[in-house]
């Protein structure tokens, strides 16, 4: 019996912007950061360079984040950043919980600034 294959994907981008990084203000007037607007184009230039065949269905998402400096963070904060790149790059359709199935993040000591592994949710349907 022949075993399914699941598709799967690895990018690697830079290290993420803290989501209290992404917008800078001006009065009542809100707009992404220069810090963020540079993310922005390399993460994108590096999605483009993956060739990633799109996920059309729900997915699970593994980051893996080394930092150049250790100090302690809060995780939670650097998540949208990824998942918002790999919806502009077509990888998957949208971040919400009916395509990213589940999502974890690890600190690592050694490794690219930003590993993102994306698998095909197992046991899950295509989405509508």
């Amino acid at each position: 019996m022949r075993e399914a294959v699941i598709h799967k994907a690895v990018i690697t981008l830079p290290f993420p912007i803290s989501v209290n990084r992404m917008y800078a203000h001006a009065g009542k007037r809100r707009f992404p950061s220069k810090a963020f607007a540079a993310w922005k184009a390399e993460a994108d230039r590096q999605v483009r360079i993956a060739r990633v065949k799109p996920f059309t269905g729900p997915v699970d998402v593994v980051i893996e984040l080394v930092p150049a400096v250790k100090r302690k963070r809060d995780s939670d904060n650097f998540r949208k950043c990824i998942l918002d790149a790999l919806v502009r790059g077509g990888v998957i359709p949208d971040d919400n919980s009916g395509i990213v199935k589940s999502d974890a993040l690890f600190w690592r000591t050694a490794g690219p600034p930003c590993r993102v592994t994306i698998s095909e949710a197992i046991g899950e349907g295509k989405a509508a």
